[in-house]
């Protein structure tokens, strides 16, 4: 009978230490989870930072006078012409490795204006869109012999999972 008794205690035993190590278990996966989850959303910040700078610092749109460059400005003329570029696709596409899914657009907050384009958009059906705005200037050689500037603002939405 004691043995019995020593048995079912031992069982016993066994049971709760089983029963605490799946908790412990299930607690662990969870903060794992949770630290990946958090890591993720970091490195999509990190891609979509590396985004907008790129956009920011296209060579292709930069206002370079006898080799000297303006800081922060588009020239529309080129902005104009890369944008009817990236309609095809092929040509979009080899910028994806540069942006990624997200989208990049431009356009003219002063003097009010309706000019605005879609630089790149090469969206997906991911749940998380990251935005990041900075203020541009633009320049338009058109408007007279010297060009006129403009402020204008840049928009890159970054997609992520």
């Amino acid at each position: 009978m004691k043995g019995q008794i020593r048995m079912f205690e031992t069982i016993g035993v066994l049971v709760i230490f089983f029963f605490m190590l799946g908790l412990a278990a299930s607690v662990y996966s969870n903060y794992r989870a949770s630290a990946f989850e958090k890591q993720q959303r970091g490195l999509a910040d990190l891609k979509a930072g590396s985004a907008a700078d790129s956009a920011f610092y296209l060579p292709e749109l930069d206002c370079n006078f006898v080799n000297v460059q303006t800081p922060n400005c588009f020239d529309v003329y080129k902005l104009n012409s890369l944008a009817d570029l990236m309609k095809d696709r092929s040509f979009r596409d080899s910028y994806f490795p540069l942006f990624g899914p997200a989208e990049v657009k431009i356009k003219q907050i002063f003097p009010e204006s309706d000019y605005n384009v879609a630089l790149y958009n090469y969206t997906t059906p991911y749940s998380r869109a990251i935005v990041s705005r900075s203020p541009v200037l633009l320049y338009d050689i058109a408007n007279g012999v010297r060009g006129s500037y403009a402020f204008g603002l840049i928009e890159v939405t970054t997609y992520a999972p």
